[in-house]
């Protein structure tokens, strides 16, 4: 997974590295509600019959290259930490700065 998708499933500030919290997060939807894997932490992972069809039918399409690339824009930036990006979600709440994002004054001289 973090070699498809690393902005959504790295460590904040390290992407090298994945997230076991949300890689494990990904694993129990996969297998709960989208019933695409069975098994378990200690005894491995598999593919259920339903994942396998998909699974043979995207390596079709990667192998033809009609897959497009996602971008993930909407993940949040794995490059600095939450503690770091913490202000600048704080800024973004505030009222002064609602009204510049929709093109009002802050301020009214």
């Amino acid at each position: 997974m973090l070699l498809i998708n690393p902005e959504k499933h790295a460590l904040r500030g390290y992407r090298q590295f994945p997230c076991s919290r949300t890689v494990l997060k990904r694993v129990g939807e996969m297998k709960g509600k989208k019933a695409l894997l069975t098994g378990s932490e200690m005894s491995g992972y598999g593919l259920t019959d339903i994942a396998r069809r998909q699974y043979a039918d995207l390596a079709v399409l990667v192998q033809t290259n009609k897959v497009n690339q996602n971008t993930g824009y909407s993940a949040a930036d794995r490059d600095l930490s939450s503690m770091d990006e913490a202000p600048y979600k704080r800024l973004r709440k505030t009222p002064a700065y609602e009204k510049l994002n929709n093109g009002r004054p802050a301020i009214r001289a």
